[in-house]
């Protein structure tokens, strides 16, 4: 049986949380309209208080000089507190930050811990930046088969610059067995998407292949188009 004390603290924090959540949603509409000093008002409280999506926007506010003097030392500590709350986002963008030296001295092994972070939420991005880092042995081991994984991860959600790279390993049989209808797949959603360099050589591959082969590889980007039509990636920072 809930007493009554447990009841009234479960009724607070509910209006706690209402009263946040409204907070919040002050602070996003006056982000939207420009007023970066209102955003800021609302969002600082929230962050100080463990929000952990608030204390993800404000990094950005720090870093894009909105509201506050650009501060990038800023912007890496309150990605760093959402990031150790388990915020897919923030995880990825500090790993960045460490990566490229912004905010905090560059540290490719831990950019590497925290983009692994983000990839095992799902966060393509962060998925695709490992496998790269496995690629070119940046603050890990080279390791093909670990790049590999994480490409199909990033490139299944319809990332398409891992897409890309699939069709390259797959169009040339760099770690895998060579494939052109596979090759041409890959290629061909990210052309679908725009990527002007998979167009090139998807149409490249397509001089070396059959015609059925090419009906069999547009057929399945057909597949995959309908399996990724409805999911969409995370936010791009």
């Amino acid at each position: 049986m809930i007493t009554r004390t447990a009841w009234t603290l479960a009724i607070l924090l509910s209006i706690a949380a209402s009263a946040a959540a409204e907070d919040f949603r002050k602070g996003l509409a006056a982000h939207k309209r420009g007023d970066y000093a209102a955003a800021f008002s609302e969002w600082l409280p929230l962050a100080k208080k463990g929000n952990a999506e608030a204390q993800y926007r404000l990094a950005f506010m720090y870093e894009r000089a909105r509201g506050v003097p650009r501060d990038y030392t800023q912007a890496v500590a309150w990605f760093r507190k959402a990031a150790d709350q388990g915020h897919a986002r923030a995880q990825y963008s500090l790993g960045l930050r460490l990566l490229w030296g912004r905010g905090a001295a560059k540290n490719l092994k831990e950019a590497v811990t925290w983009f692994r972070k983000a990839a095992e939420q799902g966060h393509a991005r962060a998925q695709y930046s490992l496998a790269l880092r496995y690629t070119r042995g940046q603050g890990v081991l080279i390791d093909d088969v670990t790049a590999l994984k994480w490409l199909h991860k990033a490139a299944e959600q319809g990332h398409t610059s891992a897409q890309y790279r699939l069709g390259h390993r797959y169009g040339r049989g760099i770690g895998v067995p060579k494939d052109l209808v596979k090759g041409y797949m890959w290629w061909n959603l990210a052309a679908l998407e725009g990527h002007q360099r998979a167009i090139g050589f998807r149409n490249g591959i397509a001089k070396f292949m059959t015609p059925a082969e090419i009906a069999r590889a547009e057929k399945l980007t057909q597949e995959w188009r309908e399996k990724l039509k409805n999911k969409r990636l995370p936010n791009a920072s």
